[in-house]
This record gives C-alpha cells, structure tokens and sequence, in this order.
C-alpha cells in the first residue's frame, strides 16, 4: 500500500510542477552554420557569412564567443581562419548570439577523403 502511496505522489508532483516550469532561467540552444568571414579576437567575435532561408541570400552575422566556449578541430577559435566552414551552437540572450561550441571543417580535405 505504501508503495502505490509514494507511485501517487510522485505522479502528482510531476504533474504539478511540469519541467517547463523549473527551467525558466536556461536558454535554449540553436544551431547553425557558416563560412567564417572575420575573426576578431580583441573583442571576442567570429563574423560568419550564413544562409539566409527567409531571403534566400548569404547573411554575415556576428556573434560573441564565450570565455569557456568548447572547440573541436582548432587550437582555439581565435586560430580559426577566414573562409574555413564551421558548425556551432549559439545561445541568445539579451540580443547578443553568444557561441557555445563550434566545430572547424575543412571543406577540400573532407571532400578528398570522402572520394577515397
């Protein structure tokens, strides 16, 4: 009896304090792709040239990159050359896009290896 009490409770909080409410201070994560325009690491940004689906053009947009933001495939972003091919993870929090992680592709070798 005591173990369908405890099985009622633990429905009953679930449904009274939905997940959605306790997460209200997490921001949620994007992702998106590009080809690095502009590295400016004195003001900690990476210009990214992305397409624009509700356009249908090439957009630069700029983002801020996090102090502890993880890269893959560099030595740190601010080492990422102009016109390399990146995928990333941006958070938006009070207008600025903020990236999060982001991983260097090099478009020519990839290709190279996938033909072999």
């Amino acid at each position: 009896m005591l173990k369908y009490f405890a099985c009622i409770v633990a429905v009953a909080f679930v449904f009274a304090f939905p997940a959605g409410a306790l997460a209200q201070d997490e921001e949620e994560i994007d992702f998106n792709s590009g080809t690095v325009k502009e590295v400016r690491t004195n003001s900690n940004e990476i210009v990214v040239s992305e397409y624009d689906w509700d356009t249908d053009t090439d957009i630069d947009i700029t983002y801020v990159v996090a102090p502890d933001a993880r890269v893959e495939n560099a030595d740190s972003w601010g080492n990422i050359a102009g016109g390399s091919y990146v995928d990333f993870e941006f958070i938006e929090k009070d207008g600025k896009k903020t990236i999060t992680y982001i991983s260097v592709y090099d478009a020519e070798n990839d290709y190279e290896e996938a033909a072999e």
